[in-house]
């Protein structure tokens, strides 16, 4: 993949402006780049500690790679799309010697929904054992989640299909929801809500609805299941118009890459009461910026032994946060090849190796991207990272260096506190009290220079002015 091997970059993004040091970085290793339109939306390491990838193109079905050399990876297997039934492949699952493809192409003209269950003893000659597709749908599908005897399918406009996969070679329909449609408002032309990602914590099964926000479905009667939360961080929707694309728990935290722009933490304990922890914005998206912006953000996976959360997205190819602290997470490391067209969908991590899967989109909306297939990284982490302050998140501005205005997006905890203003020499110019979390402060009669910024609380920031 001449662009993604020829360019290398680790890059701090914008909105941690102290000095930080990051402690996970990369080294590249192998691609491989597909010809033509095709693409990877989701490739997965196989769990058995073979050295194979398996990739879900939509045009090419589920491509297996050998990766006994990672510099060299090479497809040996392709399920495809004539054998899943002239469904696209879109998402993958593994669990012990089996791999399950949600199917159902759901860019442009949309399939039918579906799942194939595909035996991988022998990675190289893929066996499909069953498939189940309706085409009482018509929507295609994102994502499907296995839970022991059942498969949860994420079919877009139409919401969750629960299948019973205890007979392989033919799976049963149990069951579908539709979550209520219009939260947080009637749908528009571009703000549909679709089940797009899934987790689950017994009994609740989490989906990531698009426009519609995150979604708590209770699964205590797989063949009944109810609706009981509804969330849409309503900070975020006055920024920029969400879309919740996949979603992940740990310890009743529900982190959820957030397109675009963004990664927004929320607290599940109560799943009839979802509320906000935290959210982040690390490339400033607002309404008025978002088409071609870098962020987009995807997939994400869990290194729990680290705290370590790696996040996909469009341009800014991967990022990891740091979320030991969920509340106070930052961004420890960070693969970004800046207007490289290229754009990473998914990403998997296993022991010392990452696989992002890119996607080819000519059509440029809402990003640009010119190249589908996969690529191989390598991983190392040095420990905690190193910043001036843990708290800079508390204050968050641009445009960095500042002229007229500089906007403010201020940590919750600020609210009813107040910012001083202070210059090169240690002079207060300026106080104000904190009445909202984005403010707009007026720099047009500051020298040129550098000041602090310094809240009640302790919390400091840097500003330059030009």
């Amino acid at each position: 993949m001449k662009l993604i091997a020829s360019a290398f970059l680790i890059l701090i993004l914008g909105f941690s402006m102290g000095a930080q040091v990051d402690t996970v970085t990369f080294s590249v290793h192998g691609s491989h780049e597909y010809t033509f339109f095709y693409s990877s939306y989701t490739s997965l390491f196989d769990r058995l500690d073979r050295p194979y990838i398996y990739s879900a193109s939509m045009e090419l079905g589920v491509v297996t790679f050998d990766v006994s050399d990672i510099d060299n990876p090479v497809p040996v297997d392709t399920v495809t799309v004539a054998e899943l039934g002239g469904l696209r492949a879109t998402n993958l699952f593994m669990a012990n010697d089996r791999l399950y493809a949600s199917l159902g192409g759901f860019q442009g003209v949309s399939q039918a929904p579906g799942l194939a269950i595909l035996n991988i003893d022998d990675p190289e000659n893929l066996e499909l054992v069953g498939i189940w597709s309706s085409t009482d749908y018509d929507q295609g599908c994102a994502v499907a989640h296995i839970e022991g005897d059942l498969a949860f399918l994420g079919a877009m406009d139409d919401g969750v299909i629960t299948l019973n996969i205890s007979d392989e070679e033919n799976p049963a329909f149990v069951s579908h929801i539709l979550p209520f449609v219009d939260f947080p408002a009637p749908p528009g032309l571009f703000s549909v809500p679709n089940a797009r990602g899934l987790d689950y914590l017994a009994p609740m099964l989490y989906v990531c609805n698009d426009a519609g926000g995150l979604r708590a479905i209770d699964m205590s009667d797989p063949a009944l299941p109810v609706e009981v939360g509804m969330y849409m961080n309503t900070d975020l929707d006055e920024v920029a118009q969400p879309a919740y694309n996949n979603c992940l728990v740990y310890n009743n935290l529900c982190y959820v890459p957030v397109d675009y722009c963004g990664l927004d933490v929320v607290d599940v304990t109560l799943p009839d009461n979802m509320v906000n922890a935290a959210w982040y914005n690390p490339w400033d998206c607002t309404v008025s910026n978002w088409d071609g912006r870098d962020g987009h953000s995807n997939q994400l996976i869990l290194r729990e032994d680290l705290d370590l959360l790696f996040m996909s997205g469009a341009d800014s190819e991967l990022l990891v946060y740091d979320i030991s602290d969920p509340y106070e997470a930052h961004l420890v490391g960070s693969y970004i090849n800046l207007g490289d067209n290229i754009v990473a969908w998914g990403v998997d991590v296993y022991g010392s190796k990452i696989v992002l899967s890119y996607v080819n989109n000519p059509l440029g909306v809402p990003y640009d991207s010119n190249v589908g297939g996969i690529q191989i990284l390598e991983w190392s982490y040095e420990g905690q990272s190193v910043r001036e302050s843990d708290k800079i998140d508390h204050i968050r501005l641009y445009p960095v260096p500042a002229h007229d205005e500089v906007s403010l997006v201020v940590h919750k905890r600020l609210l009813g506190e107040s910012i001083s203003v202070y210059n090169a020499s240690g002079q207060q110019i300026e106080r104000f009290v904190v009445t909202s979390d984005l403010i707009q402060l007026n720099v047009s009669n500051y020298s040129p220079g550098v000041y602090e910024l310094q809240s009640s609380l302790g919390h400091s920031r840097r500003l330059v002015v030009d």
